[in-house]
């Protein structure tokens, strides 16, 4: 995949960005999704509203003050006619009501100001404040009116439809419902969103911590294989990914480079015949060459020895190192003699010469010597002989 070739700078700055933006996304997105479900389950049950009313009103065929007069109880007192109409209202009512679980219907009088709904156990239940005003609304406007309540306020969808008979409005008919389900059911998908908006954050912080704990692992692993090169070169460092790959490639190949000039280096200084001596800032032996050690008498053992130990305290060789490392002094072909363990004495060219870092520090020195033993031998031969061939 693409963003796993970006590399890890590339991955967390990706990681971060969809952790950042997706949240936003995802919430405005179902922000938007809960509202629109929310309007459309409302206006669906409008519309169901509004077809429960059109059917009450055109079930009824007759009108409120035909009815009174059919039983005769036009000069009734108002509880009388009140429980008249409700009884010849109830049949209809129920019907509808039945094709429509859930939904509360009815009728209004408006010159009796009272509700109908087919119930004369409450029919001299005074309707709230609310409602009153809701039915004037419509009847007097001569218009449909759609209240909704939120879950607080009871979670009822309510609708009044003016009721108009030979072109007057006697009342109206009205439907509710109870949604206070529907608005449960927008909460669980509210939380179902809040559920997977959260769900996404935790991946992507998850994420972040997994990647960022690959990395912290990748650099531990880089870490200790640069510690094991610092005693042997031959063993690379294992594989990874990213940056951090290029890194390690780099610090392989370097080491893979630092070992065949390791390796030419000791070539080289074991084909000359001049022995080498090298020593750090402390003095302690850090190169001897086959040459060196042949000459002086030396083994393995004696690296990483201070030279002072190697060569004995009044030696020439232990004051030229010295001078060498504290006053910076060298010397250039000087001519010594050493004595052998052996008891053969050797004649010797020496020189000095320090050893400097990038920075130009010094950081060590180096000893050089070449044995002239048979070229001073047969110098002095040449000598002898010049000498007697005078006389």
């Amino acid at each position: 995949m693409f963003i796993f070739k970006r590399g890890f700078g590339g991955q967390l700055l990706t990681l971060i960005a969809v952790l950042l933006i997706l949240p936003v996304i995802l919430t405005a997105y179902m922000l938007h999704a809960i509202k629109r479900t929310e309007l459309a389950l409302v206006e669906n049950h409008k519309a169901k509203l509004s077809k429960v009313m059109d059917l009450l009103d055109s079930g009824f065929q007759s009108n409120f003050d035909e009815i009174l007069k059919k039983n005769n109880a036009t000069g009734a007192t108002r509880r009388e006619k009140v429980l008249i109409l409700n009884r010849e209202l109830k049949s209809e009512i129920v019907e509808i009501g039945r094709s429509f679980p859930g939904v509360e219907l009815g009728f209004y009088s408006q010159e009796m100001d009272v509700i109908l709904d087919g119930d004369n156990e409450n029919y001299g239940e005074n309707f709230s404040k609310r409602r009153k005003q809701s039915f004037e609304e419509a009847t007097q406007g001569n218009k449909k009116v759609t209240d909704t309540f939120g879950k607080p306020e009871g979670g009822y969808l309510e609708t009044y439809q003016p009721l108009v008979r030979n072109g007057k409005v006697t009342g109206a008919v009205w439907a509710r419902e109870n949604l206070v389900e529907i608005y449960e059911r927008v909460e669980k998908i509210q939380r179902d969103a809040y559920l997977i908006i959260f769900f996404g954050i935790v991946v992507g912080v998850g994420g972040c911590f997994a990647l960022i704990g690959s990395f912290l692992h990748n650099v531990k692993q880089v870490k200790k294989g640069v510690q094991t090169l610092e005693s042997d070169l031959t063993k690379a460092l294992p594989p990874a990914s990213g940056e951090l790959g290029d890194i390690t490639n780099a610090i392989n190949h370097l080491a893979t480079r630092l070992v065949n000039v390791q390796n030419y280096n000791e070539v080289i200084l074991s084909s000359i015949d001049d022995g080498i001596f090298a020593v750090d800032v402390t003095g302690a032996v850090i190169t001897i060459n086959p040459a060196a050690t042949r000459m002086f008498g030396l083994t393995e053992t004696n690296q990483h020895k201070s030279f002072r130990e190697i060569f004995p305290g009044d030696s020439v060789f232990v004051e030229l190192l010295r001078k060498a490392l504290s006053e910076q002094k060298l010397v250039k072909d000087f001519e010594t003699t050493w004595n052998q363990p052996t008891g053969k004495t050797k004649q010797l060219l020496v020189s000095t010469s320090l050893l400097l870092d990038l920075n130009r520090q010094i950081i060590g020195a180096v000893l050089t010597c070449r044995d002239i033993t048979e070229r001073t031998r047969m110098r002095e031969k040449m000598q002898r002989q010049d000498r007697l061939a005078a006389l």
